[in-house]
């Protein structure tokens, strides 16, 4: 049609007298010179060629799935096209990536502003160090539409090391620590290895005072993680220091509570003291001629209060001369004191009937009055 168009102009211009060929000859060079030119910009047979305005961005390569700490593995490219979706060659617009969505709160590392060569900025060097599911990248450039791209996934890396995940900054001493103990494989970027199926062990150790963990202290992890219930401390103080190790991995992991001891109840005696934890436990401390301090040790005086031997969980303790009653859920009944003692049952009908008055709720045990070298602060640590 549209050299139709030009050899009917042609012929045009040749049924004109001679008076008018010279102008309409030269509107005719300048109309065909111009169809020339037009053709000669065409690239494709026949289409027209895309022109210079750039109008907006699309990703050419999109975004793959990668492990933290790892360079995607092909280069994400972006385009500049003109309104009809043609690449825009002659551009070389600057163009700027950034993660839009980032489930992961991660941070787009390598280069992230490029300048397009030929209408195309690549960026080859792009990583992520946060493990998530469903990233995107968003791609702008001053005065054209950005363009979002596909969604894309950063699995966590090779295991590196372990971690508390979960750790109370406090507990009650001979308490069930709660929640519970947590460590995770993770790997050099602090992701859990989910896939890991390691034996990790728990010990206890930086405690000027001592100390014991009480529990289960081995623990295979199921995700990645490994939980330790039933654990406890039996003494108070700051700091106590919880080391996690595994033979797969060099190095432990190392976590720092606080083990508290709660005082509910405290009772002096003649020339011992006892008190109930809040957790129910009774301990004593002071003299033992009569077994008042109730560890199995009669005659050895204690300045640091001891737990009772025994399992039972009490509500109030009182302490006499040289005997010692507890108040329990079945009623109250004798705690301490009959051991080294002549005619035993004569003394402990005596004591369980004064420990029974107690549970009539009349006053306190009178005992004389306490000797100040028998005792020993009551909210000193354990």
């Amino acid at each position: 049609m549209l050299m139709k168009g030009i050899a009917h102009r042609i012929t045009e211009g040749l049924r004109m007298n001679d008076c008018n060929r010279s102008v309409a000859g030269a509107r005719m060079a300048k109309l065909v010179f111009g169809m020339i030119a037009m053709m000669m910009g065409r690239g494709d047979g026949g289409a027209i060629a895309p022109n210079d305005t750039a109008d907006r961005l699309a990703f050419q390569d999109q975004p793959e799935n990668s492990a933290a700490g790892v360079r995607m593995g092909s280069a994400v490219r972006v385009a500049v096209l003109d309104a009809a979706g043609n690449v825009v060659t002659s551009s070389n617009a600057e163009v700027s990536l950034a993660l839009d969505p980032n489930p992961g709160g991660a941070i787009l590392l390598g280069t992230t502003n490029v300048n397009a060569v030929a209408g195309v900025a690549t960026f080859d060097d792009l990583r992520l160090e946060v493990a998530s599911v469903g990233y995107g990248l968003t791609a702008t450039s001053n005065g054209l539409d950005r363009s979002t791209s596909s969604a894309f996934t950063v699995v966590h890396s090779t295991p590196a090391a372990l971690a508390f995940v979960s750790l109370p900054p406090y507990v009650e001493a001979n308490a069930e620590i709660d929640p519970a103990v947590e460590v995770a494989v993770q790997d050099a970027f602090g992701n859990t290895v989910i896939d890991a199926a390691a034996e990790i062990v728990l010990a206890l150790s930086g405690h000027a005072r001592g100390g014991e963990l009480h529990g289960p202290a081995a623990a295979v992890a199921v995700g990645g993680v490994a939980t330790f219930e039933g654990l406890s401390i039996d003494r108070s103080g700051t700091a106590h220091e919880l080391n996690a190790a595994t033979t797969s991995l060099a190095g432990i992991a190392e976590g720092t509570l606080d083990v508290r001891f709660t005082w509910t109840d405290v009772r002096a005696g003649e020339l011992h003291s006892c008190g109930l934890q809040v957790t129910g436990r009774p301990y004593c401390w002071g003299n033992d001629s009569y077994g008042e301090l109730g560890d199995g040790k009669a005659g050895v005086a204690r300045e640091i209060p001891g737990m009772v031997a025994g399992d039972p969980i009490y509500t109030a303790i009182r302490a006499g001369r040289d005997y010692t009653c507890a108040i329990a859920g079945g009623g109250v009944r004798l705690l301490l004191g009959t051991e080294r003692v002549g005619a035993a049952g004569r003394r402990q009908h005596r004591l369980r009937s004064r420990c029974a008055w107690i549970g009539r709720g009349r006053a306190g045990i009178r005992r004389a009055r306490p000797r100040p070298r028998a005792h020993v602060r009551a909210n000193e640590e354990r």
